[in-house]
Order: structure tokens, then C-alpha cells, then sequence
């Protein structure tokens, strides 16, 4: 595979001012390639610069869960509820669109592969309102969307707060995405009697050498910290210096709130891709690596929820899979995910590539992302470096 068209393929895009910089990266057996560009007035992206990787997050929260999985921390199929008693006792709106106590009791328990594969019952609806639901968890500050380090609420004040409101569907039954990973961010917080981010560092950082990977910038290393913008207004979603991710956040979010660098997230993508191995250190079982890199959603988990984030997709565990030939993401052995703050990642299995897309805009803007998974499957003339 040869994936040299970035240039052409996303230098219109800078050009054009959707994305005020962008970083492309395959890296593989083929070799390393890196495209960089920005605007004149942009901040340049480079392989150690901080960026917020959104939903990236996901696939670094569902290995360490995984890891606990192989120690017999816990099973994926035992109830939440057992280390998370509030969430015990679950009810599910009759009606998606219905009044919050028109519920009837959930037949089953939350499992910690509900959550790992986004079918915990409560999530982005994508359908058309009204939505009561919706309106009482943002009410309650735990809406889903993008992460917000500088809320006031702690992990057991977030789940109590969660924990009042009903499901939106039956537990099992319908792929409904990013809730779940907040609850387990809660989950394995609570089973290792730790935060969040030092679960992370012990399981997966550490041991793969991520060393700018976290929930805040420490100040030392802030003069490398990107800002976002925000799509079509010159205002910016997040600074820099007075970033919301430069002090620890009372809420560390496992659905979207890490912040890493393009030369951290390389090196979790090579280890999923050597079978949860690297630099002859194992992170991961191979069969986990499996299990997390197969497709666990079935036709009846689709619905209207699941809108367009898996047209074309299967979903594992805190990854896509290709499950057909329908978009350019699509090619046999590819899986990966995207984040909202404009990164995108795949790992390509046939080819022996990680392909890394960084941009740092919100929301996304998804024509960049459709061309850097064309530029990803496409043979080009160019040289094997480009910078713009």
C-alpha cells in the first residue's frame, strides 16, 4: 500500500481553510511517510505536538479494559452493577421520544461488553426530536458530546447524577454510541480504586512508552499544545495556553477526553497491529487483540441510533471494522475509529500500516477525513515526504 497522494489529496483542503492544519502519517511495513501543512496564519502540525484526539480514546480505554479482562479483574459479561451498585435496577423508555417516566423495567443487566461495544441502551439518539431524555441529561451536565474537562462533577457524581435517568433502550439490543465509554471510564476508576489516567498509564502507556498521553498538559509541555478551532467561526473551541485541558480534569472522560501526540498514537496502533506486542514487550493477548478487532454488531443492533456513524462499518470493541466495500475506510482488514476533534486512525492489517490523521477543528470536518482514506488506498508518484 502506498499512501504518498496525501499531498494532493489534502493540501486543497488547508488550502481552502476547512481545516487550519493537518498531519498525515502511514507508517508500516512499506515504510514511514509523514505530510504536514498549514495555513499561513495556522499552527503547524508536527509528530510531538499535543492535540485532543476525541473518540480516539475509546480504543486506549477498551485495550485497558481488555488487559484487566486477561488479569480476572472482571469478565465481560458480569453485570455493571456489581461494581457499579447505582447503576442496579435499570429502567428503559417505553418510546425514544417519550415522557421520562413512561418506562418499564430493563429485562437485563448493563454488561461490561455492553459497554465495551457501545450497546449499554443510552447514547446519541440520531433521530429527529422531540427528546426528553436528552434534554434531562444535559439538564444533569451528562449528556452525551464533547468532553468537558472544566465541569464540576466527579466520577460518582457523574454516575449518580447518570444512574437517575432511564435507558433509551433495552440493554443488548441497539448500537447507541459514546455513553457507554463514560460509564466504563467510572468502571475501571472504581475496580482499581484509582484515577483514570493512572489506570491508563499503568496498562497501556507505560508499557508502550506514550509519554505525552493524558487528560491534561502539564504546564512544561503546554508550548507544544495545539488549538482547535471551531468549524466556520473565527472564534476557537479550545486555546492554547488557557486550553481546558492544561489542569486536571474532576471528570476524566473515557469516551473523548485524552489529549496525545501523533508519534504516542503510532505506537498503539503498531502494538494492536503486531498482536498486542511491541519492542518485544506484550501489552495485549492476541486473542484479545482479536475479540476487540471483530465485528460484534449484528443487523438488528442497527437502527436508527446508530445513524451514519456504521453504514458501512461493524463496530468491536472501541474500534470500526470493515465489514464491506462501501466507502473508502472500507478494505478488507481495516479497523480504526474517528474523533471529534478531526483525528482519524486506521490500522490496516493486510498491508501491515497505521494510518494517523491529525487535525484539531470541531466539529469535524468529514470531506478531510473521506480524503485521507482515499489518499490511504491509492498509489501515488509523489515523493515518500511531503510538507506544505
Amino acid at each position: 500500500m502506498s499512501i504518498t497522494g496525501f499531498r494532493s489529496q489534502l493540501l486543497p483542503h488547508v488550502e481552502r481553510g476547512t481545516v487550519p492544519a493537518v498531519l498525515a502519517v502511514r507508517s508500516g511495513r512499506s515504510g514511514h511517510e509523514v505530510f504536514t501543512a498549514s495555513a499561513p496564519a495556522g499552527n503547524r502540525l508536527e509528530l510531538d505536538s499535543l492535540v485532543r484526539i476525541g473518540s480516539l480514546t475509546k480504543p486506549i480505554v477498551a485495550t485497558a479494559t481488555l488487559v484487566l479482562a486477561e488479569r480476572g479483574v472482571f469478565a465481560l459479561d458480569d453485570a455493571v452493577d456489581r461494581y457499579l451498585p447505582e447503576l442496579a435496577d435499570r429502567r428503559v423508555l417505553r418510546r425514544l421520544d417519550g415522557p421520562l417516566d413512561d418506562v418499564e423495567p430493563a429485562r437485563h443487566e448493563i454488561t461490561v461488553r455492553h459497554l465495551l461495544t457501545c450497546t449499554m441502551g443510552f447514547g446519541f439518539p440520531m433521530t429527529r426530536g422531540p427528546h426528553p431524555i436528552l434534554d434531562a441529561a444535559a439538564a444533569l451536565g451528562v449528556a452525551p458530546g464533547p468532553p468537558k474537562p472544566r465541569t464540576h462533577l466527579s466520577p460518582e457524581h457523574w454516575l449518580g447524577r447518570f444512574a437517575s435517568l432511564p435507558l433509551m433502550a433495552e440493554p443488548g439490543t441497539a448500537w447507541m454510541y459514546d455513553t457507554s465509554y463514560s460509564v466504563l471510564g467510572v468502571l475501571l476508576g472504581r475496580v482499581c480504586a484509582a484515577p483514570l489516567e493512572d489506570v491508563l498509564r499503568e496498562l497501556v502507556f507505560d508499557p508502550l512508552r506514550m509519554i505525552d498521553s493524558g487528560f491534561f498538559v502539564p504546564t512544561a509541555r503546554r508550548h507544544r499544545l495545539v488549538p482547535c478551532a471551531l468549524a466556520g467561526d473565527e472564534r476557537q473551541f479550545d486555546g492554547a495556553m488557557d486550553s481546558q485541558w492544561t489542569t486536571p480534569p474532576p471528570f476524566p472522560d473515557a469516551a473523548g477526553g485524552l489529549v496525545s501526540t501523533a508519534d504516542d498514537f503510532l505506537r498503539f496502533g503498531h502494538m494492536l497491529l503486531a498482536g498486542g506486542v511491541l519492542d518485544g514487550r506484550r501489552v495485549l493477548g492476541e486473542s484479545s487483540v482479536a475479540l476487540m478487532t471483530s465485528n460484534h454488531i449484528q443487523d438488528g443492533h442497527r437502527g436508527p441510533a446508530s445513524g451514519p456513524f456504521l453504514e458501512q462499518r461493524g463496530w468491536g470493541l472501541g474500534v470500526a471494522v470493515a465489514v464491506s466495500h462501501g466507502d473508502p475506510w472500507s478494505r478488507p482488514g481495516r479497523y480504526g475509529w474517528d474523533g471529534g476533534f478531526g483525528t482519524s486512525w486506521f490500522n490496516d492489517a493486510h498491508a501491515g500500516d497505521v494510518a494517523l490523521l491529525v487535525t484539531q477543528r470541531f466539529p469535524p470536518a468529514f470531506e478531510v477525513f473521506a480524503a485521507f482514506w482515499e489518499a490511504s488506498g491509492r498509489p501515488s508518484g509523489e515523493p515518500s515526504s511531503a510538507g506544505g
